[in-house]
């Protein structure tokens, strides 16, 4: 990824937060956060998941080599899912709070 398309990512969930400001003032924000990690990690996960499935990058080799289910739980997947869902989970509710401000 370029610094550009950083930035744009970045751009866009602000905006995105600002606007749904809101839809979540009457709800816990631990909540709003909680819900946002899970979400975004579970996407994450799956767009990585089809991203090594078109590459054809696999645990051990190509991609279904081992089974189905091995690639779905892959520490791999899941560790980069979460990390994801961490810094999306971060700019969203960081967006979110300052916006109270």
């Amino acid at each position: 990824m370029s610094n550009f398309d950083n930035l744009f990512v970045v751009a866009l969930c602000s905006i995105i937060g600002v606007i749904i400001f809101p839809f979540f003032q009457n709800f816990n924000i631990w909540k709003v956060t909680l819900f946002s990690i899970v979400v975004s990690t579970f996407i994450s996960a799956i767009v990585l998941i089809i991203s090594f499935y078109i590459k054809n990058i696999g645990v051990n080799g190509s991609w279904g080599e081992n089974g189905i289910l091995l690639e779905l739980m892959s520490p791999r997947v899941w560790d980069g899912g979460l990390i994801l869902g961490v810094i999306i989970t971060i700019m969203f509710v960081g967006s979110i709070l300052l916006s109270k401000i």
